[in-house]
């Protein structure tokens, strides 16, 4: 997945075409992402809500 953390609160996630967001979070739109992959990217970047 991520080979580094990237930090994503410095992005200007609004002025992104789509296609390079879903791009830069690595996701499948048509299936959304595994319960697997949501539990890694909380250990890894937190839960920001």
């Amino acid at each position: 997945m991520f080979d580094e953390i990237p930090d994503f609160t410095k992005e200007l996630w609004h002025s992104l075409p789509v296609d390079e967001a879903i791009n830069r979070l690595e996701v499948d739109v048509s299936i959304g992402l595994s319960s697997n992959e949501v539990q890694k990217r909380r250990v890894r970047f937190g839960n920001i809500l």
